[in-house]
């Protein structure tokens, strides 16, 4: 439900309809739906901070208050992701949450995103 209310209100926004009518592809129609303040793009690697993610169960990561895994993509496959759902090397997750939440994991995060 949560998801669905911030997809809502970003549709909402003025600009939105431009951003979602220029998109060039499917991540930018992605970018365009959900915010960039509110929404982050992350890339799980061994080479970076995010190797702390790799084979975790999303129920075992504590990210920052009021953000959630809303989408997985595993070897070009788009995943809905559970609590269950182990994170693998190669994931690349869009985590949508509150401007505050997000800004901080992109600072946990800074060179994965």
């Amino acid at each position: 439900m949560r998801i669905l209310a911030q997809i809502a209100g970003r549709v909402e926004e003025e600009g939105f309809a431009n951003e979602w009518l220029s998109a060039n592809d499917d991540q930018e129609l992605k970018e365009a739906l959900i915010h960039e303040d509110r929404s982050l793009s992350l890339l799980i690697e061994r080479e970076n901070s995010s190797k702390e993610l790799i084979r975790k169960a999303l129920k075992e990561i504590r990210f920052t208050g009021g953000c959630l895994v809303a989408i997985l993509r595993r070897s070009g496959q788009t995943i809905i992701p559970k609590g269950n759902t182990v994170l693998e090397e190669g994931d690349r997750l869009t985590i949508i949450g509150d401007p505050k939440g997000i800004f901080g994991l992109k600072k946990r995060f800074r060179e994965a995103y």
